[in-house]
């Protein structure tokens, strides 16, 4: 009786190999009996067909519970859970590595400073309000008139205040008066929520520039150092490529929502812009909401290109590693002679 690891192996021929094995069979039927019996074939090649599905069915039923296969990488190499040996790769991802260390450098220090809203006379962060006037609310009396506008009471020494603090102030600025309502008085309760909104902004923003930071690291050591399971390796490029999606909406969805919050209390009111067939409202914007975008969606292109380019070098076989397996592989094949016989026994 043939060895046991010999017939499990035979057992695990590919199907083809299996339907030309019971086609044999039965030419050597045809030559003593001069027939040939159809029905016996197909029941011989319907059984040949569900003994490779058992087979490969317990096959990867103890794959899945036994310790994970060896990986190679293009060159052959074993992937060990150690730096690749790939140098192309390796440098790549170093380059990578670095603008993301200036890109979340810039978010944050963007995140930090006072220049993300503004005119000539204020300018704005998500935690400071600075500027060199004083503000005077003028109130619309007649019911036919606007919100009331904004003026300059009196000029001052540059100077930083919280937003917690500046919005408590203009709130008291503009505040009605119960006993004279006026329609100016929608200007207060259109401002209300203002700073609910930049409060926002500070989470939103925080939380793009975090996570553009763990998930351009996770991309890029998922390449350099990459897992010898297999499994975790396809689940943790799932995750990242997730996050890598996630992460540029962050700054994106908060310019959109919070995109007139600061004008409600009177930052960048001074500054306005007209559109063909549009009146004009305030060009509050400067350079923090922009560096933040670009930055996050640019690290997004680069991180997913870098991503699908290595993994498909470091995977994909290089042409001469391929051919020498195919050589091996060609040696070591057991004959169509010995399938014959391991099956029969």
């Amino acid at each position: 009786m043939p060895p046991l690891s010999v017939s499990l192996t035979a057992s695990l021929v590919d199907f083809d190999e299996l339907v030309k094995k019971e086609q044999i069979k039965k030419m050597k039927e045809k030559d003593r009996t001069g027939t040939v019996d159809d029905t016996a074939m197909l029941l011989a090649l319907e059984k040949a067909r569900q003994r490779r599905n058992q087979k490969q069915k317990e096959k990867d039923e103890l794959e899945a519970k036994g310790p994970p296969k060896k990986r190679y990488d293009h060159m052959g190499n074993e992937i060990d859970g150690k730096f690749t040996k790939d140098k192309v790769v390796f440098r790549w991802g170093c380059v990578v590595l670095f603008w993301l260390t200036i890109s979340c450098g810039l978010q944050w220090a963007m995140f930090a400073i006072p220049q993300w809203r503004g005119d000539k006379y204020q300018n704005a962060g998500l935690f400071q309000v600075c500027g060199t006037v004083e503000l005077q609310f003028n109130p619309t009396f007649n019911d036919t008139g606007g919100a009331g506008n904004l003026t300059i009471k009196n000029t001052k020494p540059y100077s930083c205040e919280s937003v917690e603090v500046y919005f408590e102030k203009f709130q008291a600025l503009i505040a009605p008066d119960p006993n004279n309502p006026r329609p100016s008085d929608r200007w207060h309760t259109g401002s209300r929520d203002a700073l609910k909104g930049i409060l926002v902004s500070r989470y939103l923003e925080a939380c793009g520039t975090f996570l553009d930071m763990v998930f351009g690291l996770g991309s890029v050591l998922l390449v350099m150092r990459p897992n010898p399971d297999e499994r975790i390796e396809r689940r943790n490029v799932v995750w990242t490529v997730i996050g890598l999606v996630l992460v540029p909406w962050f700054p994106t969805i908060d310019i959109l929502v919070s995109f007139d919050y600061w004008e409600r209390i009177g930052v960048g009111y001074f500054e306005t812009l007209s559109y063909a067939g549009n009146g004009g409202f305030s060009n509050y914007t400067k350079i923090g909401p922009i560096l933040s975008l670009f930055t996050s969606w640019f690290d997004f292109g680069l991180e997913l290109w870098f991503l699908q380019w290595a993994l498909r070098r470091l995977f994909t076989t290089h042409p001469s590693v391929e051919a020498e397996r195919a050589a091996q592989a060609a040696k070591n094949e057991i004959p169509l002679e010995t399938v014959e016989s391991t099956s029969s026994a």
